[in-house]
């Protein structure tokens, strides 16, 4: 029986590198884990790998991109790909995911905040961000309030 998971595909061109590496970190930092498998519906598995020593570098560092099967697909040319979501079971878990996607690029474009950026790729940063735009985001901030 095959899994239909979801992926989201994100275009790259409003993307800069900045953005493109501290998507490819938050995705990737292990002590997000917990916080993204929250969202996702599932632990990575073998399609959608978290790999910690992706940090803010890589993209610049990996023109071609590396693995597919990591939890950000960085190997099209057009687009980058979430791969991290199990499949939604309704259509609140689908919004909700795709808020995820879009107020974590919105998050990771430049001057989102001050603080150091191995504290911007941290998943608690991202919280404090978007509870000031819960309203923009009402699925997923519902979503997170039993996260803690």
């Amino acid at each position: 029986f095959p899994s239909h998971d979801m992926h989201v595909h994100i275009s790259r061109k409003p993307l800069s590198q900045l953005t493109l590496g501290k998507l490819t970190e938050f995705l990737n930092r292990l002590d997000n884990k917990k916080f993204i498998a929250h969202i996702a519906g599932r632990i990575d598995n073998n399609y959608a790998r978290m790999d910690g020593s992706r940090t803010i570098t890589y993209p610049i560092r990996n023109r071609h991109g590396g693995d597919r099967y990591n939890a950000l697909n960085l190997n099209n040319n057009n687009t980058v790909e979430v791969r991290l979501f199990a499949t939604p079971s309704n259509y609140k878990e689908f919004a909700m995911r795709l808020q995820f996607v879009q107020a974590l690029v919105d998050y990771c474009s430049p001057a989102q905040s001050s603080l150091a950026l191995k504290k911007q790729t941290h998943y608690e940063a991202f919280m404090m961000w978007l509870h000031q735009r819960s309203k923009m985001f009402p699925e997923l901030s519902y979503h997170l309030k039993e996260f803690n």
